[in-house]
């Protein structure tokens, strides 16, 4: 429900924020190209996948500034009841993430779902399940802290007023958070790699 000043103002302020946010789809569309082509190797090195994790991350982070002081014009042009709908939208965005659904999901059922697919022997669901049961168990924490961080954002969309470097910040920390486990994610997936056929990950860059 914007009124004629602040639509004006949030176009000026889309339009600012488009070319970073365009930039950060290429680094994840570049990524999921990388990590498709190190899938049909026939081998993979955790180091090597591991070194192009953090290549692509410390893209995003030169990004940090940039988002930063999107979120804070953003949060200027809103009322105290505009913060408190975006708040909620956020949420609800929040709970239909890909990667919270699976967080919930039951290992029994991704590993189903992936067998179908895939078409995995007893042996590989079985690889499959002890892999997925230890990724989830070492993520713990960061899934803790990852949701007091959201919580964090949350604040900070219904404060009156925000600070940029305080916004820069809570991005920073998150951030860190992730870089601090992409040695798990390298490992979690030369593990996967490891597991599969030829043929499975032939499967996987088609999908």
């Amino acid at each position: 429900d914007l009124n004629d000043a602040q639509a004006r103002e949030m176009v000026r302020v889309v339009d600012t924020a488009r070319p970073e946010l365009e930039v950060l789809k290429e680094i994840r569309v570049q990524l999921r190209e990388e990590m498709l082509a190190q899938m049909q190797q026939d081998s993979v090195d955790v180091l090597d996948v591991n070194a192009l994790l953090e290549a692509n991350w410390a893209s995003v982070h030169a990004k940090l500034p940039a988002l930063a002081q999107n979120f804070t014009d953003f949060h200027t042009l809103l009322t105290p009841e505009q913060r408190i709908k975006v708040k909620e939208q956020m949420s609800k965005g929040w709970e239909s993430n890909h990667f919270v659904r699976l967080e919930s999901s039951n290992t029994s059922r991704i590993v189903f779902g992936m067998s179908i697919a895939l078409d995995l022997d007893d042996i590989q669901e079985q690889e499959m399940t002890n892999l997925i049961n230890t990724l989830r168990n070492e993520s713990e924490e960061f899934k803790e802290r990852r949701i007091g961080l959201r919580e964090e954002m949350y604040e900070q969309i219904l404060q009156d007023s925000v600070n940029v470097e305080d916004v820069e910040a809570l991005l920073d920390i998150r951030w860190s958070e992730v870089q601090f486990k992409l040695p798990l994610l390298a490992q979690g997936f030369t593990d996967f790699h490891t597991i599969l056929t030829q043929e499975q990950r032939v499967k996987i860059a088609e999908k």
